[in-house]
């Protein structure tokens, strides 16, 4: 697949993207330890006849952490980006940690906002607990700017000798299944690509931008959304708790809130993944400009 890379200055502050496919625009916020190369979803998108804009949130990849010093920054980014790639109005696609920012967004630009995707997204505070309720206190040590280089080396040097046995390691962090059940529905390509995601992923200063940007998110954004709303989420998610997409239904005056029994957190890969494609490529089409 095609993708263009882009190197966007802005006021002296470097933001990249990637640009795939041609058609009406969606605009995809990756989640968490992610980057514009993000490819969870992005195919799907371009088969379908879409043109694929992926920034690197703030702090990711190579877009500067002062591209995202509050909540109104990242949507002005995000405007920014769309508006360099030739596009005044898109839908607006955010995964997991990126739920803030695709709630800011479509809350602060309405009118260049034609639907929002909310795929397995944080949608209100993050607590910081240890029983599987948030987020774990070792993740807030682990991916610190001045540690995070060392635990993804080491992840990564993991991932590349035992692909199967680190996402073994890793089901906890993603579903609630138990791992014989999770593994069941996950195919050797599923592996193959949670394997590439894995050696694509760093923290840089991104991952605790999140968590500022968690605090900031309020209910009163949610309420001002406008667009018309995708949520869909796991029954099963370990990382975002379905209480984020049971929230977001509740604020978003026009949400449609759909629960996968999909194996986790990551609803494209797995059996499963068919009916979370479908839902939200029929949802796009609905809401489309034209």
């Amino acid at each position: 697949m095609k993708r263009d890379h882009i190197l966007l200055e802005r006021q002296g502050i470097p933001i990249e993207y990637t640009v795939s496919g041609e058609g009406e625009p969606v605009l995809m916020l990756h989640g968490g330890h992610s980057s514009c190369r993000e490819e969870l979803g992005v195919g799907w998108l371009v088969e379908a006849g879409y043109k694929v804009i992926v920034p690197s949130r703030p702090g990711y990849g190579r877009t500067s952490k002062a591209a995202g010093k509050d909540l109104a920054a990242v949507s002005e980014t995000i405007r920014a980006v769309l508006h360099h790639a030739g596009e005044e109005r898109a839908h607006i696609a955010a995964f997991s940690a990126a739920g803030p920012a695709g709630i800011a967004f479509a809350a602060a630009y309405p009118k260049r906002t034609l639907s929002l995707s909310l795929l397995s997204a944080v949608s209100k505070p993050w607590p910081v607990k240890a029983d599987g309720t948030g987020l774990a206190v070792g993740a807030r040590i682990m991916f610190r700017p001045r540690l995070e280089r060392a635990t993804w080396a080491l992840i990564h040097a993991v991932n590349k000798r035992f692909p199967d046995g680190l996402f073994r390691q890793m089901i906890p962090a993603f579903s609630t299944l138990d791992d014989h059940t999770a593994s069941s529905v996950m195919t050797e390509n599923d592996i193959a690509y949670f394997q590439q995601m894995m050696a694509r992923q760093r923290s840089s200063s991104g991952f605790f931008l999140d968590l500022a940007h968690n605090r900031e998110l309020t209910k009163e954004m949610a309420e001002r959304v406008t667009a018309p709303t995708l949520i869909l989420h796991s029954r099963y998610d370990a990382s975002v708790n379905k209480a984020h997409a049971e929230y977001a239904k509740e604020l978003i005056p026009h949400a449609d809130l759909v629960m996968l029994n999909s194996w986790g957190h990551l609803i494209m890969l797995g059996t499963d993944a068919e009916a979370a494609r479908e839902t939200w490529l029929a949802f796009l089409y609905t809401n489309r400009s034209g």
